[in-house]
């Protein structure tokens, strides 16, 4: 049976996809107390952890999973996101790291299109990072309209 965690989790949405798909709910890592609220509610006993920042933390058991899924916050990439000129904090390195850190056999990221042009995580900047992991990396779209 397959395992997976979710970074940047939300309110479920990959977690619901993939329990439905027969994968086992290992982990979340979500800093949002009422996104957090949510998927306790769903998911009572779910191992959560609230920073990416610090995950996984050192001596708390076993994190590794055969798949990590997950979309780092989109603001500092959608090209919605520009009209504010904002700059967020850098969390698609947290991805990175984490990913390098627990090597999954698999790794699912969602990313915004159309990315904005000074975006620091681009799909193909986020492709170039897991390349060079190891990963064979297949990336396609999914516009919500054909959903």
């Amino acid at each position: 049976m397959l395992t997976f965690g979710s970074l940047f989790s939300g309110i479920g949405g990959f977690e619901l996809g993939f329990g439905r798909a027969g994968l086992v709910h290992s982990w979340s890592v979500e800093i949002n107390h009422y996104c957090q609220a949510v998927l306790k509610k769903h998911w009572p006993g779910l191992r959560l952890h609230d920073d990416v920042r610090t995950f996984p933390p050192p001596g708390e058991g076993r994190w590794s999973v055969d798949v990590i899924c997950g979309g780092d916050p989109c603001q500092e990439n959608s090209n919605a996101g520009s009209v504010h000129k904002r700059h967020h904090e850098d969390l698609g390195s947290e991805f990175v790291r984490v990913v390098a850190a627990l090597r999954p056999r698999v790794v699912v990221r969602e990313n915004p299109f159309p990315s904005r042009p000074d975006a620091l995580w681009p799909w193909y900047r986020m492709r170039a990072h897991l390349v060079g992991l190891g990963y064979a990396v297949l990336p396609f779209r999914l516009r919500s309209c054909c959903l």
